[in-house]
């Protein structure tokens, strides 16, 4: 019976190295194809802040016409839900402004510049838009891909998620014609910690332990924007597991065979101590 599991065990092992090698050449495929974007784009900017607006521009300029094409159609079976990482959302743009902060994300973490999503807050609805926020010469300011949006300063400086809140009338002068004003910039939220029951809260609350109140500036999400390398640690993580597992089951199959054995010995020894007794008397 041990060796029949220890068998699938050893199959599993080849399907997590299989699944290993897909997602982690899919995920260097991802990075290079960011880093050609990125050294094109933006290898000349001097600034982050150069960067960042030459790398918004180009978000908006690569994904609004893919938007005007597959806007409002449903994804396509399991490789569009569950491994939806930044080439598929360069490819279609489904996300809206999901896949548009999605890539922003991505090229702006490539440039070198620490990112937060942010979900902003419409009345009582959370999540009514996403946005992101990037550290650009030492603050983070706020950027929206979908409208090629980022808000100017007078001093010629961008503008923080805070800034256009607290200043919102003076803001909104610098929105494009097509954007709806009813994304006043009213409350932001950089990770949603009810997304998963139980799990999430609890991670808040033992971050919150430690760091207060600025657990509220931690965004979870762009840990996780190179999908393909977050399932290649998953994978590998299963591959570790079964090994480990497969190695405890082929010492336990080891450890019976010679107690089998051992007991089969006894007997035999038993067996010819008896004959031989029977002989003598």
């Amino acid at each position: 019976m041990i060796k029949s599991i220890t068998y699938v065990f050893f199959l599993l092992q080849g399907v997590a190295l299989t699944l290993v090698a897909i997602f982690s050449v899919s995920a260097h495929f991802e990075d290079r194809l960011i880093t050609q974007i990125v050294e094109n784009v933006a290898g000349d900017a001097v600034s982050d802040q150069q960067k960042a607006i030459a790398l918004l521009d180009a978000t908006h300029a690569m994904l609004r016409p893919r938007l005007e094409i597959f806007g409002g159609e449903s994804y396509i079976g399991i490789r569009d839900t569950l491994f939806r990482s930044t080439d598929i959302h360069l490819l279609d743009s489904k996300g809206v402004c999901g896949s548009h902060a999605h890539v922003l994300g991505r090229l702006l973490q490539r440039a070198g510049m620490p990112i937060r999503m942010a979900q902003m807050k419409c009345g009582e609805h959370w999540g009514c838009h996403i946005l992101l926020e990037a550290r650009v010469d030492g603050r983070f300011v706020v950027l929206d891909p979908l409208y090629n949006l980022a808000f100017m300063k007078a001093d010629g400086s961008l503008a923080s998620f805070d800034e256009v809140s607290r200043n919102w009338p003076h803001f909104a002068l610098q929105v494009p014609g097509d954007y709806p004003l009813y994304f006043a910039y009213e409350d932001v939220r950089y990770t949603n910690w009810n997304k998963i029951p139980v799990i999430m809260p609890a991670i808040r609350n033992i971050l919150q332990a430690f760091i207060g109140d600025d657990v509220r500036f931690i965004s979870i999400r762009p840990l996780f924007l190179n999908v393909y390398r977050f399932y290649a640690v998953v994978a590998l993580i299963l591959y570790m597991v079964l090994v480990v597992t497969t190695v405890i089951l082929l010492r336990s199959g080891r450890k019976r065979r010679s107690t089998a054995t051992a007991d089969a010995d006894h007997a035999v020894t038993g067996t010819t101590l008896r004959s031989t007794e029977a002989s003598v008397c």
